[in-house]
């Protein structure tokens, strides 16, 4: 249906691009969108104020209902608009408002300043209970993207939970989408810490909290096992300072790729554990060390894992942690043998552990040195002390001998 002169139009301003999309226009100089003469109003329906609809309307309800007493004799059923027609008006009726949403975003593309996550929810065993697709507009998306990375360190991004403002929005081309207007993103970081206090209570009753850091802590360093993201920035950190120990034969270094970011870093990691902890049991690692070199509060939160923190509670060997924050704890961190912020502090409490004990040889050797110089000096006193000694004696006696055997002679 088209009309023949222009018609104002009630357009939201987050619908404003759909609005847009489907043939209207905006007059500056009123502020208000509106549809031009000749415009397809049945797609522009729905920003027709309701006082504007009767006139118009009129003519066209007199031909529909003409027409519709005609079909009813010869067909069954209403037409696909008339049902989406419907599906949409009870939907602006039972819900003209934003309503907060508690979802997982587990696509986000981008074009022309939008963003379009599909929002999923999950069971506890990951089946998708239910999903949509949304839309934040380009008006929106840069506070909300900036809000966002002020409270997470970083953007919205796949496979996290998100709190989101959420107008629900039934057309009958495009079918049913949200409108994002607004995201929380204290939601998100307070389900990080939620999951991570349920991981401790977990250990805490198991009795593994505390398990590995009351191991014996290693007092040298000859053999360790490194577990990390290959070709990571905090690799290359932590090489620096221990290649020069591998080269020197001072202590060897053996790694185990994994992923440390998305759903599968914890599996990912779990399975370089137990290759390490397999190898371990072939020939003994002092220590096993896991480092990741950095990352944003949504990242760190794949580390948080039940089944991986269980497993390094119940290492047989030490646990050293580089995961690469200051601020930011993981579960690997708090049931780890020894934290450490950066993967270069590892590197480095390794090097120092190395060099310390050297020199602490090298001193004992010294002092050794000098206590069996010592032993010995005193010795050769004592020794030649005693030669003089038995020197004297030995001539006293030959010399009483030869004053004897001259008396017998005389005698005789």
């Amino acid at each position: 249906m088209t009309s023949n002169s222009r018609v104002d139009l009630r357009v939201p301003f987050v619908e404003k691009e759909d609005a847009k999309a489907l043939g209207a226009r905006w007059d500056s100089q009123k502020k208000l969108w509106y549809a031009p003469p000749g415009a397809d109003l049945e797609h522009l329906e729905r920003w027709v104020p309701k006082d504007a609809r009767l006139p118009m309307f009129s003519v066209l309800s007199e031909n529909v209902s003409a027409s519709v007493s005609v079909a009813e004799e010869s067909e069954k059923g209403i037409s696909l608009t008339d049902l989406l027609s419907q599906v949409r008006g009870a939907i602006e009726e039972r819900m003209p408002e934003a309503v907060w949403v508690r979802a997982e975003i587990s696509e986000l593309s981008g074009k022309n300043g939008n963003l379009y996550p599909k929002l999923t929810q999950r069971n506890e065993q990951g089946d998708i209970l239910a999903q949509s697709k949304s839309v934040i507009w380009r008006s929106r998306a840069g506070a909300i993207h900036q809000k966002f990375m002020e409270a997470t360190g970083e953007g919205l991004k796949p496979d996290i939970k998100i709190l989101c403002l959420v107008k629900v929005r039934f057309d009958p081309l495009f079918g049913l989408d949200l409108i994002i207007e607004d995201v929380d993103p204290s939601y998100t970081v307070g389900d990080l810490a939620a999951k991570l206090a349920r991981i401790r209570e977990w250990l805490v009753r198991e009795d593994l909290y505390g398990r590995n850091q009351g191991l014996p802590a290693p007092v040298e360093f000859v053999r360790v096992a490194v577990i990390s993201p290959e070709s990571s920035a905090g690799l290359g950190d932590f090489r620096r300072e221990t290649d020069r120990l591998h080269q020197a034969g001072l202590c060897e270094f053996l790694f185990f790729g994994a992923t440390f970011q998305g759903v599968n870093a914890p599996s990912s990691i779990r399975t370089a554990i137990n290759e390490a902890l397999a190898a371990h049991r072939q020939r003994p690692f002092d220590v096993l060390v896991i480092i990741r070199g950095g990352g944003s509060v949504t990242d760190l939160a794949w580390l948080n894992d039940l089944e991986l923190a269980r497993l390094v509670c119940l290492a047989s060997i030490p646990v050293l942690t580089g995961i690469g924050h200051e601020r930011d704890s993981t579960i690997l961190d708090e049931v780890a043998h020894r934290r450490f912020d950066t993967p270069s502090k590892v590197a480095l409490f390794i090097a120092a552990t190395i060099r310390d004990n050297a020199l602490a040889a090298a001193s004992a050797l010294a002092q050794i040195k000098l206590q069996v110089a010592r032993i010995l000096s005193r010795e050769r006193t004592a020794l030649a002390t005693q030669a003089d000694r038995l020197d004297v004696g030995v001539r006293s006696m030959i010399q009483q001998a030869e004053d004897d055997h001259r008396k017998v002679l005389a005698v005789v």
